[in-house]
């Protein structure tokens, strides 16, 4: 019988920018009494045993099921022996704001899926070897495939607001893709309405809505996330960072740093990855 099924988006504004993936033994090191970034967590682990906790809740990580931290989460860290840890941290844009922030405001297990065994045992493996365009995809997938699984379980009207961020009707793409692109330049609202094509009325409603914040605010919140990458993952000076942030100087930058994460730049920093 022929079969004809078909689904057009708007416009697809998600993009998970994978920043880094490691397959390590967790013990004795994996202990964070207190953890936050502005960056999605993905951890896959090969046995039972370890947790994370968050507020007064001790989540369990089973064997082979996705675990995820979304950014602005603060959460802990308890290892146990015997214990392989492949873990992803993914920049989600089109899945930023306070709006998303909202729907996933708590780490999550994924629901279990076999696929996802499969792909992350084969990247555990490839990580072995020289890093390739085809480990970049493989982590890629891996993501796309936990957050996939993540959404078929939301509640129907959590996952209609989260297609409505990923997809949107277009109107705010161009602001958010121009922040991306001059984070180190000024961004004034009436340049990121131009760039929509509104009037600047019209855009600061419509962002709102959309976004869940300001635009202020939403450049204040990049601009912090992309500097926390450079510090994480990069061996600019914090000066160099401010600037390239659109700080102006590393005084402001660690305020504004400091105020959202909780500790300055060079703490954040020494604190590394997990």
């Amino acid at each position: 019988m022929p079969v004809d099924r078909d689904h057009r988006f708007a416009e697809d504004r998600l993009h998970l920018r994978v920043l880094q993936t490691r397959l390590v033994t967790l013990w004795p090191w994996w202990t964070y009494p207190d953890r936050m970034d502005d960056f999605w967590r993905i951890y896959i682990h090969t046995a039972d045993g370890a947790a994370i906790g968050h507020g007064r809740r001790r989540i369990a990580m089973p064997a082979w099921r996705a675990v995820v931290v979304p950014a602005g989460v603060r959460f802990s860290c308890h290892a146990v022996p015997d214990v392989e840890q492949l873990y992803l941290h993914v920049d989600p844009l089109g899945l930023s704001g306070m709006t998303a922030r909202k729907i996933f405001a708590c780490p999550f297990v994924a629901p279990a899926d076999a696929a996802i065994r499969t792909l992350a045992e084969r990247l555990g493996e490839d990580l072995g070897r020289p890093a390739s365009a085809a480990v970049l995809c493989q982590a890629k997938a891996l993501a796309y495939l936990v957050l996939s699984a993540q959404m078929r379980a939301l509640p129907v009207q959590t996952a209609s607001r989260a297609l409505q961020l990923m997809e949107g009707d277009g109107a705010m793409a161009p602001a958010l893709h121009l922040v991306d692109e001059r984070l180190g330049q000024p961004l004034p609202n009436r340049l990121l309405a131009q760039a929509c094509g509104i009037s600047l009325d019209r855009f600061l409603r419509r962002f709102r809505d959309e976004i869940g914040q300001s635009p202020a605010q939403y450049v204040r919140d990049r601009r912090v996330a992309v500097g926390a990458q450079r510090l994480l993952y990069g061996d600019e000076t914090i000066d160099d960072i401010a600037r390239a942030c659109g700080f102006g100087s590393r005084y402001y930058f660690t305020r504004v740093f400091a105020r959202r994460m909780g500790i300055g730049p060079a703490a954040y920093r020494r604190k590394g990855t997990a």
